[in-house]
């Protein structure tokens, strides 16, 4: 096995390189780029498939990148059936590649890269975001720069991480909604808000009634409309002062004291995500000078509410 592994890995690699700068140039050499992970797949997760009943055959004959793939998948969240019972086994081959990626080599990172980049980014969230509680190998996907690559594509970003790009929290959103009668995934709310307060907030706002786009059934939005157009305006105003703060432009006193009339409020609010959001927006921006205020929070019924109001910052 071991000598298999480093044939193979010299292999992968020279044929990867080569086929990167033909397709550069062409395209023509795809289709060895598609045998040598196809190869590798099959290999690699020949136990996952057998417990899986076969069911990643024809996933391993599409690797990687395949229109057939996307294709299946895109059927998938439409609500078709596909014959293959694929949006399972195809979880469970993403959340194998993650952990591998973090844990092994080269090849492993090569691959886990090249499924990704052929995962719509709503996949990989709803196969990674139920395993970040029971796994911590995979919360690890939040923080850790060994996974960048996963992060930036739960997020709708490219997986190259020198390339710059502004977290897309819509995915997580989408996965609220649907999953909103099972328990909420503490640990992606408490990274969406350290990462964001603003899109954290309209995350769980959209994940809680539909509240925004795309729309949702009217008797479901109607009776929060109102207290949800309240919380985005209030987010509009802090946003500005802080944008102020940036930019090195005078805030206006009167502009400062509404904005801090709004987080003692919202610090009391019955939501627990809101008053998380104000421990993270009073912790990230001290010009505030609420400590009064994280003081208060450092007591909330919430976990994560008192975490974020005790955390320490530089």
């Amino acid at each position: 096995m071991a000598c298999f592994s480093k044939v193979f890995l010299c292999g992968l690699v020279v044929a990867t390189a080569a086929v990167g700068s033909a397709d550069e140039r062409t395209g023509l050499q795809q289709p060895k780029r598609k045998e040598w992970f196809g190869d590798y797949a099959k290999h690699k997760y020949a136990e996952l498939n057998k417990k899986l009943d076969g069911q990643l055959d024809p996933i391993f004959k599409w690797l990687p990148g395949s229109m057939e793939l996307r294709v299946e998948i895109s059927g998938t969240l439409r609500g078709e059936e596909p014959e293959t019972k694929l949006p399972d086994a195809y979880k469970a081959l993403v959340i194998a590649t993650i952990g591998d990626a973090m844990t092994g080599g080269i090849v492993e990172s090569l691959f886990a890269k090249s499924l990704l980049e052929s995962t719509p980014p709503q996949v990989v969230v709803d196969a990674v975001v139920p395993e970040l509680e029971r796994s911590p190998l995979i919360a690890n996907v939040l923080t850790d720069e060994g996974f960048t690559a996963a992060r930036r594509r739960m997020q709708g970003g490219p997986t190259v991480r020198e390339v710059p790009y502004e977290p897309d929290f819509q995915y997580y959103a989408a996965y609220l909604w649907r999953n909103r009668e099972r328990p909420m995934p503490l640990l992606l709310i408490g990274y969406m808000f350290r990462t964001s307060p603003t899109k954290a907030l309209q995350a769980m706002l959209s994940g809680e009634t539909g509240f925004g786009y795309p729309p949702r059934p009217a008797h479901i939005v109607e009776p929060h409309a109102a207290e949800h157009r309240r919380l985005l305006l209030a987010d509009q105003i802090l946003n500005d002062v802080v944008w102020h703060w940036e930019f090195k432009f005078e805030v206006a006193p009167e502009q400062l004291g509404k904005a801090k009339q709004l987080l003692q409020e919202l610090s009391k609010h019955d939501k627990w995500w809101v008053r998380l959001y104000v421990a993270e927006i009073v912790q990230q921006h001290s010009d505030f000078q609420l400590a009064d205020v994280l003081e208060r929070l450092k007591s909330d019924d919430h976990e994560l509410v008192r975490k974020a109001a005790s955390r320490k910052t530089e």
